[in-house]
């Protein structure tokens, strides 16, 4: 009885990091999802949108995620389902963030116009705050305006990281 009672306890942190890169990678499709969303609108306009509205019948045209939300600028991500949004001035650049369920933000930044540097990528992937912390406290805003500033980070990084989901710029 003691042997299943310890294996049964080591088992529950394996299954409850399963359960927090569940939700991250639900956190990461919706960021995905809405850079979709904002490309398909690009494509048709030749600039980014900040409108909700706008955003939710670009989403639906394209089949993707209907039960996603969307807020604008400096407003906070809430969680899986809520996207936050933010442009540059040119309306070239996009910010989005969304709240993981552990509280990890991650953050996605896609630049429309062909990089000015080599050190500037289209897209950076970034997630903010202590994975898995108790209780989760990013330390940056899970905010759109969070991820347009993500390219200081990046111009930094000498190890790839922000190429990728797989890789992401560990901000905070």
């Amino acid at each position: 009885m003691l042997l299943i009672a310890v294996a049964l306890a080591l088992s529950i942190p394996q299954f409850s990091s399963g359960a927090n890169g569940g939700t991250d990678g639900l956190a990461q499709t919706t960021a995905d999802g809405a850079i979709s969303a904002e490309m398909g609108f690009y494509r048709d306009t030749g600039a980014f949108t900040s409108s909700v509205s706008v955003l939710d019948g670009a989403a639906g045209s394209q089949g993707l995620n209907s039960d996603i939300s969307y807020v604008l600028g400096g407003a906070a991500s809430t969680g899986t389902s809520v996207v936050s949004v933010a442009l540059d001035s040119t309306g070239q650049i996009v910010g989005v963030a969304v709240l993981g369920g552990n509280g990890t933000c991650w953050l996605e930044r896609r630049n429309a116009s062909p990089p000015s540097s080599a050190s500037d990528a289209p897209t950076i992937y970034a997630m903010a705050g202590p994975n898995n912390a108790t209780p989760p406290t990013p330390t940056v805003g899970c905010a759109g305006t969070s991820a347009l500033s993500t390219v200081s980070a990046y111009t930094g990084s000498s190890t790839g990281a922000g190429a990728s989901w797989d890789n992401p710029l560990v901000l905070g």
